[in-house]
C-alpha cells in the first residue's frame, strides 16, 4: 500500500522500469536462454507491473476522493466485535488466551479495558484466531452435513443399534418419531 506522495512517486519510477524491462525483455535481450527461464521472468515482470499498478490506481482514487472509505469512527466498535465474536464463536476467554499463547487473565484485562491496552499487532492477531475458528466450524459444519444418512437410515440405524434392546428400554417408536427427532437434532446444531 502507497502511504504518501514520496512513495507514490517511487512506485511511479519503479514501473516506468518495469515497463523497460518487459519491453527490453519482449525485444529478444535474453536470447540465447532456455525458453522457460524467459517465461518465468516475463511472468516475474508481469506480477510486479500489475501490483504496482494496482497499488498506484488505489492511491490516485483515494487521493482524489473517488473512493468510497468506511467511516473512521468504525475503529471505535473493534473492541465490541472483537468480544461479540468471541461468544458467537464459543470461545471462552481461556480458550482464547490458549489460542494466542497468552494467559487468560491477559485477554480479561484486554476486554476489561476495551483492548485500549492491547497493541494493534495483538487486535490482529485476535482477529485472525476469530476468523480461523469461524472457517473450522463452517468446514465441521460442512462435513457434518455431508455426511448426514439419509432420514430413513438414521431412524433405521438408531432403532436397532441405539435402541437394539427396545423392549428392555422401554421404546417402540415409530420411525416417523425418529426421524422427527433426526431432524430436530440437526436443526438445533
Amino acid at each position: 500500500m502507497i502511504k504518501n506522495e514520496k512513495q507514490y512517486k517511487m512506485a511511479k519510477v519503479k514501473l516506468d522500469k518495469w515497463l523497460q524491462t518487459q519491453k527490453q525483455l519482449q525485444e529478444g535481450a535474453s536470447a540465447g536462454q532456455p525458453d522457460w527461464i524467459i517465461e518465468e521472468q516475463a511472468f516475474g515482470i508481469e506480477q510486479q507491473i500489475k501490483q504496482l499498478q494496482t497499488e498506484i490506481a488505489e492511491y490516485e482514487l483515494t487521493e482524489s476522493g473517488q473512493r468510497d472509505l468506511p467511516d473512521p469512527t468504525l475503529v471505535l466498535d473493534i473492541p465490541f466485535l472483537l468480544i461479540r465474536w468471541r461468544i458467537a464463536c464459543r470461545l471462552t476467554q481461556k480458550d482464547l488466551a490458549t489460542r494466542l499463547g497468552l494467559h487468560e487473565n491477559q485477554i480479561q484485562k484486554y476486554e476489561r479495558e476495551n483492548y485500549g491496552c492491547a497493541s494493534l499487532e495483538t487486535i490482529s492477531r485476535v482477529a485472525n484466531v476469530m476468523q480461523q475458528v469461524l472457517m473450522e466450524q463452517k468446514t465441521a459444519s460442512n462435513s457434518m452435513q455431508h455426511s448426514r444418512l439419509p432420514a430413513s437410515a438414521l431412524a433405521e440405524k438408531v432403532q436397532s443399534r441405539w435402541f437394539g434392546r427396545s423392549k428392555v428400554m422401554g421404546f417402540n417408536g415409530s420411525r416417523e418419531i425418529l426421524m422427527d427427532a433426526e431432524e430436530t437434532f440437526y436443526r438445533e446444531m
